[in-house]
């Protein structure tokens, strides 16, 4: 995980005093994980991962498919994370599902995925402005993406309003912030009663 993101879910984190139980849905066994942010270190923590089982600095990683989240209760968790993992899902809206029924009411979701922005930040290329017919014309109203990058599979770039509009879909005070270019869009939603 890039710094970048590493530490914009750090400072989101460090506007919600979390107190319970703390889920990561595609929790890795490495010291940039989000369950290892220092906020988080006192806190009962779980990852999960679909492609195998492990403990690390004070936390288990279960194998298990977001999608299916059956393992945990309803309204368990006060904060569920998660970043770079919905494009990865077909249905990625089962994910989504999956993690309204596990937060707690008042509870705090905060996901990551590529994306695109209204904001695209191609300002900065400092490409002559192209004249005629060149394909480069429309560069001023392009936006970049971030590359494929199967785990197996890489379906989706999010824009703004999806993330808003099915991602957070039953949240209230959800904010959607772009970071880097190409964009990634991580928001975080607090999950209404």
């Amino acid at each position: 995980m890039h710094p970048t993101i590493y530490n914009e879910f750090r400072t989101i984190l460090s506007q919600f005093k979390i107190t319970g139980p703390i889920l990561e849905i595609g929790a890795v066994p490495e010291e940039n994980t989000l369950l290892n942010i220092d906020l988080l270190r006192d806190r009962e923590r779980v990852g999960i991962n679909i492609a195998s089982a492990s403990s690390f600095k004070g936390f288990d990683i279960l194998q298990a498919s977001a999608t299916d989240l059956s393992i945990f209760v309803s309204d368990h968790f006060d904060c569920v994370l998660s970043n770079a993992t919905i494009e990865h899902e077909k249905q990625f809206w089962k994910i989504c599902a999956e993690i309204r029924r596990v937060l707690r009411p008042g509870g705090v979701a905060i996901i990551g995925a590529p994306g695109y922005s209204q904001n695209s930040d191609t300002e900065h290329l400092t490409l002559a402005k192209p004249t005629g017919m060149d394909p480069l014309a429309e560069w001023d109203v392009t936006t970049l993406v971030y590359r494929y990058h199967g785990a197996p599979k890489d379906y989706y770039r999010f824009s703004e309003d999806a993330f808003r509009e099915v991602v957070f879909e039953g949240y209230r005070d959800v904010c959607i912030r772009a970071v880097m270019v190409p964009p990634r869009l991580i928001g975080n939603g607090i999950k209404m009663a």
